[in-house]
């Protein structure tokens, strides 16, 4: 595959010089443009027999600029453009086939976008994560992330070259000026990834005995953001249920009817819970996960994220 790849590309070589003297501007640009084509598909070729990243932008990366950070759950184009940087690389690869596989980028990031960008953060280590202190690559894609990625896209774009143009006649040089006394720059922050704590609330009080059955108050969370604005997107919350007369543990779905989150008064989601959404590790312990709460704290702020609970009689 080498060889025909760099036998065509030599081909293109020698022919394009024959006809430069009795071609316009124009249609020199034309040729240009043409052979530069060429050149661009020769090497994804060359890039898919090698295993090797291919130069060039992707399609879906035209006109995109990583300026937000990204995450599970994250849309938009900007997704699809990351994920077909990661596919140019083999190391880095979405998927082999299907949804996420080069060609057939997606504009949402899931699980199989998540595990693509750790392999990109563990191969750019040394400028994705030891800066932050970082061991292990997350997943999440913050300012250090983007600021690689940006770098790769721009680092990709070929230059088209231009039509050469006629000399101009020289002018004559004027006397220079007295030189300005230059200003200090403004030194530019850089922002930051950001992180959370999280930790038991004041309310609703903890072990609180349960006297009713509906929208019971059972669990508060206090989250304060970090470095940037945060958003709680899934909870684990572990649950056990006991028969108190005869101490029995049993099935927490057979005592719990459905859970709801709440941001102060507003209902961000609820979920009815069946056998099947309560998991079980392999300590034994019976947790229950809820996805999609979109719970967001403003940098630097504290907000609680209250549970409450539906139970059976």
């Amino acid at each position: 595959m080498k060889q025909k790849i760099f036998a065509i590309i030599a081909s293109i070589a020698l022919m394009a010089p024959t006809s430069v003297g009795a071609l316009t501007a124009e249609d020199l640009q034309a040729q240009i443009n043409d052979l530069l084509a060429q050149l661009g598909t020769l090497q994804t070729q060359l890039a898919a027999s090698t295993g090797t990243p291919a130069t060039g932008t992707p399609a879906a990366c035209v006109g995109v600029t990583f300026t937000v950070n990204l995450t599970i759950g994250s849309t938009g184009a900007d997704v699809k453009c990351l994920q077909a940087l990661l596919n140019t690389d083999a190391a880095t690869k979405v998927a082999v086939t299907g949804a996420g596989s080069p060609g057939n980028e997606t504009t949402t990031f899931g699980p199989l976008t998540k595990t693509a960008v750790v392999k990109f953060q563990q191969k750019y280590a040394s400028e994705v994560l030891t800066p932050l202190g970082l061991t292990a690559g997350t997943g999440f894609v913050g300012s250090a992330t983007r600021t690689k990625l940006n770098a790769i896209l721009t680092a990709s774009v070929p230059t088209t070259p231009t039509t050469p143009t006629t000399p101009t006649t020289p002018t004559t040089p004027t006397t220079p000026t007295t030189p300005t006394t230059p200003t200090t720059p403004t030194p530019v922050v850089e922002p930051s990834e950001g992180s959370f704590t999280a930790i038991i609330a004041a309310a609703p009080a903890s072990n609180a005995s349960v006297t009713t059955l509906t929208n019971v108050p059972i669990y508060g969370i206090q989250f304060k953001a970090i470095g940037s604005n945060i958003k709680i997107d899934r909870l684990d919350l572990q649950a056990a249920a006991t028969v108190p007369a005869t101490g029995e543990t049993v099935h927490p779905a057979t005592l719990i009817k459905g859970i709801s989150v709440y941001d102060g008064t507003t209902l961000l989601t609820e979920k009815i819970i069946t056998v099947a959404d309560v998991l079980k590790d392999s300590s034994g312990t019976y947790y229950i996960r809820i996805t999609g709460i979109g719970f967001n704290v403003p940098k630097g702020e504290t907000k609680v994220l209250t549970v409450r609970a539906d139970f059976y009689t």
